[in-house]
């Protein structure tokens, strides 16, 4: 097993965990502290990005996660977390 990344949540994503119930936030939590602990471990969930998105996405539900691993820093930089039908808009 690798060692852990450092989770980061760009600002934009801390919005969604102010308007959003406390419940699904928290499972958004566990499972991105859970993908930081070994983030190249096999995951149904959990889908390499193609053009002209880059990262990764993790489902949850009807939501997805968007990040993308800094390898040399050893951080998880969440970037977006939406609905499945906005995720992916610009």
């Amino acid at each position: 097993m690798s060692q852990s990344y450092q989770v980061e949540y760009l600002p934009l994503t801390e919005k969604f965990f102010k308007k959003h119930p406390a419940n699904l936030c928290s499972q958004i939590l566990e499972k991105v502290d859970l993908v930081a602990r070994d983030p190249f471990a096999p995951n149904s969930n959990l889908t390499q990005l193609k053009d002209p998105i880059s990262g990764f996405r993790l489902r949850i539900g009807d939501f997805r996660i968007i990040y993308v691993l800094d390898k040399e820093n050893r951080r998880l930089v969440v970037v977006k977390i939406d609905h499945r039908s906005s995720v992916y808009k610009p």
